[in-house]
């Protein structure tokens, strides 16, 4: 196994069947896993939004002069099916099967950015993505349907005001702002509705179970 697939993981005594399995290894797993699924959901566009994204965290392991993360490095995480908790080495005449650790990702998450990557995308790179606006490109205008985007905007008096708005033209709500503050408060909201599914329940279970192990 390569350094580049251990990261995110580390191998952790297996007390019920003995030898060793792979474990989350945080924060990194976390880290990791909201760069891969925000590659998938749309939240970054392209590897190098992703790739800005980890050189961001100082959690993170460096692979260049300590300070970043290499492109290669991206496209396989990215690539690495480990992460969805499967495995498949048809070279060593193993299919594709469900392993025994513990999954980074869903294989839904996976099998999409693995479609992204065979369209190769072009969309431009974003040099504005910050922990200003974390919604920034995850959530969409009710009026048309497309991605929002979020800026800056100055006062008179020089203050400045951070607002999500959509740009895409032709929206009948295009140019029209809102407070950054009220819309992270109605996402908040939103989640606290959601129930998770009792597959969830049992997964944050063996979680529990495995750290006091």
């Amino acid at each position: 196994m390569t350094a580049t697939e251990n990261v995110g993981r580390r191998f952790h005594p297996d007390y019920g069947y003995g030898g060793k399995i792979l474990v989350r290894d945080e924060p990194v797993a976390t880290i990791l896993a909201e760069a891969l699924t925000g590659y998938a959901s749309g939240r970054f566009q392209s590897q190098a939004e992703v790739k800005r994204f980890l050189d961001s965290k100082p959690e993170f392991p460096k692979d260049y002069r300590k300070t970043e993360v290499r492109f290669d490095s991206v496209t396989k995480y990215l690539k690495n099916l480990l992460y969805a908790g499967y495995l498949e080495k048809r070279e060593w005449g193993v299919p594709f099967t469900k392993a025994q650790h513990e999954s980074l990702i869903s294989l839904d998450v996976y099998q999409q950015n693995q479609k992204l990557l065979r369209q190769s995308s072009v969309a431009p790179s974003r040099k504005d993505i910050s922990p200003d606006f974390p919604l920034r490109g995850f959530i969409k205008c009710h009026a048309c349907g497309h991605r929002i985007t979020a800026c800056w905007s100055k006062s008179h008096t020089g203050d400045r005001y951070p607002y999500y708005l959509c740009q895409y033209r032709g929206c009948p709500e295009k140019g029209k702002s809102s407070a950054r503050d009220k819309v992270e408060e109605q996402f908040e909201n939103l989640l606290k509705t959601l129930v998770p599914t009792e597959a969830t329940y049992q997964l944050a279970e063996q979680m529990f179970i495995q750290r006091k192990v």
